[in-house]
C-alpha cells in the first residue's frame, strides 16, 4: 500500500508541474477539491489512519 501512496502523489505532482494551461501550485478553485485533498481522503479511507 505505501507504494500506491507514493505512485499517486507522484502522479498528482508531475501532472500539477506538467499542465500546459499554468496553475503549476496554484489556488484550488472554490468548490472543487484539490487533488492532494482527494488523495489524503482516499488515503484515510483506505489505511483507516488519520494524517497527523
Amino acid at each position: 500500500m505505501p507504494e500506491l501512496f507514493l505512485a499517486m502523489d507522484a502522479k498528482i505532482e508531475w501532472a500539477q508541474m506538467t499542465n500546459p494551461f499554468g496553475g503549476g501550485k496554484a489556488k484550488p478553485k472554490e468548490g472543487k477539491p484539490s487533488p492532494s485533498a482527494v488523495a489524503d481522503k482516499l488515503r484515510q479511507a483506505l489505511t483507516g489512519r488519520q494524517t497527523a
